[in-house]
This record gives structure tokens, sequence and C-alpha cells, in this order.
């Protein structure tokens, strides 16, 4: 059983969730691109949101400015890489796919930096939440958006999306990562900035 809920824990990490997203985006609504174009976001994507933390997480430990594996648990050690992360995203949303004609991507970028923020936030106020739910929940809510501005019902899907969540969530308190309180933390931290989005955009 743990070595199930570390391999959830592995697969769904903050790192790849980004890259898993936009495969799915791209299953969705590949009809609207051609795979050239797909390809490039795929490998812009890859690199800036995986291979480059990555790489600045190998380079933070060589210099010993964190001591944690892959997996940071300390609250202190979190605030580096929160905020590589969100200048990360933030180059990507605003530089990087500015000219790209795949906005709803940038939107999910647009929510999954905002969901950083907030981590930060707690980080900075002493208070752990898990960034696996976060990025997650992040996944979750913009899944939602997709099937509605697509025009997609999938209710297979949603459903699929919330045993995921809860597999995810049960391997982390299962591997005493967190407390049901921070999974319940990282799961609001990751759907608020797509809910305020929908709300704003569908009751318009």
């Amino acid at each position: 059983m743990e070595r199930t809920a570390k391999l959830f824990s592995y697969v769904f990490h903050p790192i790849t969730v980004p890259f898993l997203t936009t495969l799915l985006y791209f299953s969705l609504a590949s009809f609207y691109f051609n795979s050239v174009e797909i390809s490039i976001v795929l490998g812009q994507v890859l690199i800036m949101t995986c291979l480059l933390p990555i790489c600045i997480y190998v380079l933070l430990k060589s210099i010993r400015l964190i001591n944690s594996t892959v997996m940071v648990s300390s609250i202190k050690e979190r605030l580096i890489p929160f905020i590589i992360n969100i200048g990360l995203l933030l180059t990507l949303k605003d530089y990087i796919l500015l000219e790209n004609s795949a906005y709803n991507i940038r939107l999910y970028f647009w929510g999954l930096m905002n969901s950083y923020l907030l981590l930060l936030l707690f980080a900075l106020l002493k208070q752990k939440a898990s960034v696996h739910m976060a990025t997650l929940a992040n996944s979750f809510i913009f899944f939602i958006h997709l099937l509605i501005e697509l025009q997609k019902p999938d209710i297979i899907g949603l459903i699929g999306f919330v045993f995921l969540l809860g597999f995810v969530a049960s391997s982390r308190l299962l591997l005493k990562a967190h407390t049901s309180k921070e999974i319940i933390q990282g799961f609001l931290i990751g759907i608020l900035p797509g809910v305020i989005y929908c709300i704003a955009r569908y009751s318009m």
C-alpha cells in the first residue's frame, strides 16, 4: 500500500502536473491546433515547469539552500522554490505563450501562479498546505472550465478526476506527509483562483 502511495505522490508531483494538464488540454482541444503547435507548447511547458525547476532544485541542494529530498517538507525551505515557480509561471504565461493561440492554457497557468502565490503567503505565515493537492485541484477546476468552454460534457472524466484527487490525498496522508487540515488547505488554495475566474466570467 505504501508503495502505491509513493507512486501516486511521484507521478502527480507538483512539477509533473502542469505538463500532464497541458496534455489533457490538447487531448480535449486537439482539433483547434496542428501537431507542430501542440509539440512546441508541450516542449515549452515541459522545460519551464519540469526540467528547469529540477535543475534549479539540484543547484539549490548542491549549495545547501535546501536539504530536503524532492518532496520538500520544511515550511522554511519551501519559500525559495515557491518564489522560483511563480517567476517561471509568470514568464511562461506572459512572455513565452503570449502570442500563442492556446488562450485557455495561459488561463490555466494564471490560476496555477495565483495558487503558488497563496501557497507562498501560507508559508510566510508559517502555515503548511499540500502542494500536491493545490496543483491537482487547480487542474481539476481547469478541467471543469474546459468542459464548459468546449461544450464537452464528460461525467466519467469528472468522476475519474474526483477519484484521482482522493487517491493523491490518501497517499499523502498514508505517507504522513500532511495532516487532514493541510490537505484541505491545499485543495482550497488550488480551486480558489479558478472558481473566482469562473464566477466572474459566467455571471456576466
